[in-house]
């Protein structure tokens, strides 16, 4: 039978600000850097392996509060350890959010897309071999076939008859429609997700 696995979707505050680019800047350091799982003392050891000597947690606090003026040669290093561009931290968080949180989706398409297709593939060859096994047992050993291991063979073409096209197709549609209603509930907890980051945060206060 063909199984999906569960996913789950990662939300992150993002303030609704729509501000100028030192605005957008100081929001969207922050929101990189807990999307990469570091705080702020992780994210300041980095920076200064990276070159920025004068990056300490403070700093990096002071620089996602706005209150510390980026030069661009420190905003250059500062994206790059993000992985990520100048231009992506200018722009507006709340938009960049939601780029991001479209391309999760897309993401999710594409590993499950990817999971099916190596499900088949795997039903294909499985079949295969059950047919070749099958014949070569019927040639070589039929009597075998016929007395004790009768149920064995039995059991290899029944899974041989369930790994047909019209099988294959049937279980995936119903794995499907029991995904969907699953889904449904999932859609559900993201509205109230979606509805709760929808309103402006605060900055959160590192030690």
């Amino acid at each position: 039978m063909l199984t999906v696995k569960h996913t789950t979707c990662h939300c992150l505050h993002v303030p609704r600000t729509d501000g100028n680019p030192d605005e957008n800047f100081a929001v969207n350091v922050r929101v990189a850097r807990e999307r990469r799982g570091w705080s702020q003392a992780e994210f300041s050891q980095k920076l200064r392996d990276a070159g920025l000597t004068n990056f300490h947690q403070t700093t990096v606090s002071r620089v996602e509060k706005g209150e510390r003026v980026v030069r661009l040669g420190e905003a250059q290093v500062i994206a790059a350890t993000l992985g990520t561009l100048v231009d992506f931290l200018t722009t507006s968080p709340r938009e960049r959010h939601w780029a991001n949180m479209l391309g999760d989706g897309e993401q999710m398409i594409s590993a499950g897309s990817i999971e099916v297709s190596e499900g088949i593939d795997k039903v294909l060859r499985g079949s295969k071999y059950l047919e070749f096994v099958l014949e070569r047992i019927e040639d070589e050993s039929g009597e075998w076939a016929k007395g004790d291991g009768l149920d064995t063979v039995r059991e290899a073409r029944e899974a041989l008859l369930n790994s047909s096209p019209e099988q294959v197709l049937r279980e995936a549609i119903t794995a499907y429609e029991i995904r969907k209603d699953q889904a449904d509930v999932e859609t559900e907890r993201w509205q109230k997700l979606w509805e709760e980051y929808a309103v402006d945060v605060e900055h959160p206060e590192e030690a």
